[in-house]
């Protein structure tokens, strides 16, 4: 899982780059897509995986890197067109790509749209973007290797 940073930029980030698409945190939650979370005709959930944490510099204020994929997933009703979910995640892979979520997260490139599950179990249809970010920050560390 990312860092707190990194879950919390983009999930503050949201309506300005998915607008119109209602959000549904999934983290530690069941996903039951037909009930009370389903606000609007697009639903998108964000998950979080890190390729690559390292210390840049040593020392009790380490320098920190993190290199990881959000997956961005976007949901329409089954019944509906494809084509809302495709175009939406489309706009998002504009409008994300290359930008800065923060002063410290860049999101370095968004691939996809991926038809993830063209028959979404009779109840959904899914596309998914992959944005790859870098973060970078300073960390306090509790015991910085100095024996004390």
């Amino acid at each position: 899982m990312s860092s707190a940073p990194v879950r919390d930029a983009f999930r503050a980030a949201w309506d300005s780059f998915a607008p119109g698409v209602s959000y549904f945190d999934v983290v530690n939650k069941p996903v039951r897509l037909g009930g009370a979370e389903w606000r609007g005709a697009l639903l998108g959930t964000l998950t979080f995986a890190v390729a690559e944490r390292s210390d840049q510099t040593f020392g009790s204020s380490a320098w920190v890197e993190e290199r990881g994929t959000v997956t961005i997933s976007i949901f329409v009703p089954s019944g509906s067109s494809d084509e809302a979910a495709i175009a939406k995640a489309t706009e998002i892979q504009r409008r994300l790509a290359g930008r800065l979520l923060a002063a410290d997260l860049l999101v370095s490139s968004v691939f996809g749209p991926i038809d993830e599950q063209p028959e979404g179990a009779g109840e959904f249809y899914q596309v998914q973007l992959g944005a790859e970010y870098v973060w970078q920050a300073r960390e306090a560390r509790l015991n910085p290797g100095n024996g004390g």
